[in-house]
C-alpha cells in the first residue's frame, strides 16, 4: 500500500507491507506531545514519513512503525503507551554512561533519533495481564537487525545497564552469544560503561562471575543498591555449559546471525519464563548463513508484519533495504 506526499517539493512513498494497516492521513499535524511531553518515537515517524535522509526507512521498518502510531492513536482497552519507563532509561543513560573508546572516550552517551524511537517502543507500551491484574511490558521480545558500525552493541548493552540499575530488587539479566568472545564484547561494554560513572561504580562490583549490586568500601548495607539487592549481569555462550536451570528476567542475544541451531536461544526463552515481565532482545547484522538460525527467525517476523502470523509482543525493528535506489537517495 502506497501514499505519496508532496512537501516542499520533497517527495517520499510510505509503503507497508501488512494489507491490514492503512496508513494514516494528515500525519503531518500528529502531535508529538503524550501527557505533556515530547514523544520521540513520533517525531520519528513523522520524520521517515517525509523520507528525507538520513530518516529512510524500508517497508518492514515503516510496517512497524505505522503500526505502533496506531496503537498510540487508537489503543485497544488493554494497552496504554506511557512515557515515564521509556525516558526515565533514556536520561540514566545520557547523564550516567560515557563512552569508553576513542575519539569518543568519556564523552557522555548521547543517543540518537531512532535510538530514543526504539527505547520508547521497547518500554512505553504496556499491557494490562488479567492473570496477575498488573500492567507489564507489551513487547516481551525484540530483534534489532542493522548494518555493522551503527553501535548496536553499546546500545543494547546501555539498555541493558539503565533496566537493570532502574529495574526491581532481584533483576537478573544475561548477555548472550554463539560464541564466548562475542558474549564478552556486550558484557565488557556494559562492564566500561559500570565503570565510567561514578554513582553506578560507587554502588556495584564486578569479578569474573558477572555484575553486582554492593560495593566493598559501601557503608550502607540495605536497599535497593546494595548487596542485599542479589540481581546481576552475566554472560554465556552457546559453546559453553551451564546454560539451563537459569532464573533471568533480561537476555540480550548478540550477533545472532552467527548461529546456525537454536537450541541456546531456545533455553534462555525458557529461562525467562517464570518472570511476569522478561524481556528478550535479539542484535544482529544480516548475516551470510543461510537457513541458520536467524533466516528462521526472519521467516516468522516477516510473517508478522504481513499480517500471516498474529503476535503483538515481538518489537520488529529491521533496518532492512527496498532496493539499491534507497543508497544514492
Amino acid at each position: 500500500m502506497n501514499t505519496t506526499i508532496n512537501e516542499k517539493n520533497t517527495f517520499a512513498t510510505w509503503e507497508v507491507i501488512n494489507p491490514t494497516i492503512i496508513p494514516i492521513t494528515c500525519w503531518e499535524v500528529l502531535s508529538e506531545e503524550i501527557d505533556g511531553e515530547h514523544s520521540f518515537l513520533i517525531e520519528y515517524y513523522k520524520k521517515c514519513r517525509r523520507g528525507q535522509a538520513p530518516y529512510i526507512v524500508g517497508r518492514e521498518l515503516a510496517t512497524q512503525l505505522e503500526g505502533l502510531i496506531q496503537l498510540i492513536i487508537n489503543p485497544p482497552g488493554d494497552v496504554v503507551f506511557n512515557l515515564d519507563r521509556p525516558h526515565k532509561r533514556i536520561k540514566f543513560i545520557e547523564s550516567e554512561i560515557k563512552h569508553f573508546e576513542a575519539p569518543f572516550a568519556g564523552d557522555p552517551f548521547i543517543l540518537s533519533l531512532w535510538q530514543k524511537a526504539y527505547i520508547e517502543a521497547l518500554f512505553g507500551f504496556l499491557y494490562l495481564e488479567e492473570e496477575i491484574d498488573e500492567y507489564v511490558n507489551l513487547f516481551q521480545e525484540s530483534i534489532l537487525l542493522i548494518a555493522r558500525k551503527n553501535g548496536k552493541t553499546p546500545f543494547i548493552a546501555a539498555i541493558v545497564l539503565a533496566d537493570w540499575f532502574c529495574g526491581e530488587m532481584g533483576y537478573k539479566a544475561l548477555c548472550a552469544s554463539n560464541n564466548y568472545e562475542q558474549a564478552s564484547l556486550l558484557f565488557d561494554c556494559i562492564n566500561y560503561f559500570r565503570e565510567e560513572s561514578k554513582r553506578i561504580e560507587k554502588v556495584t562490583r564486578a569479578n569474573i562471575k558477572g555484575i553486582f549490586f554492593g560495593n566493598p568500601k559501601q557503608k550502607k548495607k540495605h536497599g535497593k543498591h546494595t548487596r542485599q539487592n542479589k540481581g546481576s549481569i552475566k554472560k554465556m555462550s552457546a559453546k559453553g555449559t551451564g546454560r539451563e536451570g537459569r532464573n533471568i528476567k533480561t537476555a540480550a542475544a548478540d550477533e545472532i546471525h552467527e548461529a546456525v541451531e537454536n537450541t541456546m536461544f531456545l533455553q534462555i526463552q525458557t529461562s525467562l519464563s517464570t518472570q511476569k515481565n522478561p524481556l528478550y532482545i535479539e542484535i544482529t547484522t544480516d548475516g551470510t548463513i543461510r537457513e541458520g538460525y536467524l533466516d528462521q527467525r526472519k521467516e516468522y517476523f516477516r510473517k508478522i508484519l504481513t499480517g500471516v502470523e498474529v503476535n503483538r509482543r515481538i518489537l520488529i525493528w529491521l533496518y532492512t533495504q527496498d532496493s539499491e535506489d534507497e543508497v544514492y537517495r
